[in-house]
């Protein structure tokens, strides 16, 4: 009797794991749920739609006849509100429920959203879908228009930063006194602070959203600041994180800060149930603590992994790792590991040339290298991600991403750090 496979999500994670199952099971069936009509495309590419860098059908993961070709069925604009593992079954939204042999959950994550006292329908934008991109293209509307931006992290200065570039009047809030904290240490973070100012983006330190004000005609006119401030506006874009699509999920699932915990096959708490992406909670291969980061390529990997192995595979998951990338006005800058040097033992190396608007910072723990920040020069980046972990001096750090090969040497590197600082 033929499998039945039944994935939830039908981004990075749900795609790449259909083509894994597909690939080892030419016979089962394949169903792919989501909420969304449209074609798998890549959410990250969200923030260059609404900058101009790209199209919609550039965005596209696979071709248009991708489903068809390899027998996956699309079930499209029904949401899963239900999960019963008893009877092998997922509700939907419009009363019907579908069964399941094998089930991946691979919802993902829906940004986090503040209530704003003020604040009506067409006020406050997120990020997240083409639905959300193509909601901010329609307000701003090829006009220049006065944005207040609330967050300084990476959703809300990429949104922020390819709004400037195209012309936008951009005010960001922030919190705290760090933009990016979560990913780049405040040295780090500071460059690119620096770069979006000089393209005219202004920061305010230190505040929060208090009330959204309306003029007569009913618009949106300014925001008000719990200091008393107030910001002039035409619309408030709002990137305060994103929490895990599990409101379906049962009390049989172990979850953690809101995601679904994995063990490295991917498996969740409940039969035959796997979990990817976004919403699944895997180990972190450099610490081995709990962790979620949502980016893709972890989102691909994890999917792979997971559809290989509801087919019969017994293929191990590494680990998550953390990385992300970034460009404004021409300056791009790319983190991974733990970049910050957080954990314990941790000592940081910094090489910082202004001249080549390149700062580049590394971390090492135990002799190993656990984390980077590169900030105009990151060539070979990539290369250096596949090194996080290993053994690594930072001479050899620096012969990787010169020259893009790793080479054991003796003595000084090219450069000599700027500083070796305490983690």
């Amino acid at each position: 009797m033929a499998m039945r496979y039944v994935i939830i999500g039908n981004s990075a994670a749900g795609v790449f794991a259909a083509d894994a199952i597909r690939a080892r099971d030419p016979d089962g069936s394949v169903t792919i749920v989501s909420e969304e009509r449209e074609q798998a495309y890549s959410r990250c590419l969200t923030t260059y739609f609404v900058g101009g860098q790209t199209t919609p059908e550039r965005m596209r993961i696979r071709p248009a006849d991708h489903n068809e070709r390899l027998r996956i069925e699309f079930v499209g604009g029904k949401r899963v509100t239900g999960l019963r593992p008893a009877e092998r079954e997922i509700d939907l939204d419009d009363g019907s429920a579908i069964g399941y042999d094998k089930l991946l959950i691979a919802s993902g994550a829906s940004a986090n959203r503040q209530e704003i006292e003020g604040a009506g329908p067409g006020d406050v934008f997120v990020m997240r879908t083409m639905a959300d991109a193509e909601a901010l293209l329609a307000a701003i509307d090829g006009q220049r228009k006065r944005v207040a931006v609330l967050g300084a992290g990476l959703v809300s200065l990429k949104t922020a930063g390819a709004l400037a570039e195209h012309g936008q009047d951009i005010t960001i809030i922030v919190t705290s006194q760090h933009i990016l904290s979560q990913q780049f240490d405040h040295e780090s973070a500071d460059v690119l602070r620096r770069r979006l100012e000089e393209g005219g983006v202004r920061f305010i330190f230190g505040a929060s959203a208090a009330r959204l004000l309306h003029g007569d005609d009913g618009g949106c006119q300014g925001l008000e600041l719990d200091t008393g401030e107030v910001v002039p506006c035409d619309l408030v874009f709002m990137g305060k994180g994103v929490h895990p699509n599990t409101s379906f999920v049962p009390p049989e699932f172990t979850l953690c800060n809101g995601a679904i915990e994995v063990d490295d096959r991917l498996r969740t708490s409940v039969s035959d149930v796997w979990a990817a992406g976004d919403v699944a909670m895997p180990t972190d291969r450099l610490t081995g603590t709990r962790a979620s980061y949502a980016i893709w390529p972890n989102a691909t990997e994890q999917g792979a992994i997971a559809g290989a192995n509801m087919a019969g595979a017994d293929l191990a998951y590494a680990g998550t790792v953390s990385m992300n990338s970034l460009s404004f006005f021409g300056l791009g800058a790319i983190c991974g590991g733990d970049g910050r040097g957080r954990e314990p033992g941790s000592t940081v190396e910094v090489i910082s040339e202004p001249h080549y608007d390149s700062h580049r910072r590394f971390v090492f723990a135990d002799g190993r290298l656990t984390g980077f920040v590169l900030i105009g020069r990151t060539a070979n980046a990539g290369i250096l991600m596949g090194q996080l972990g290993t053994e690594m001096t930072l001479s050899e750090c620096l012969r990787l991403l010169d020259n893009g090969v790793v080479a054991r040497m003796h003595g000084p590197g090219p450069l000599e750090p700027r500083a070796a600082l305490a983690g």
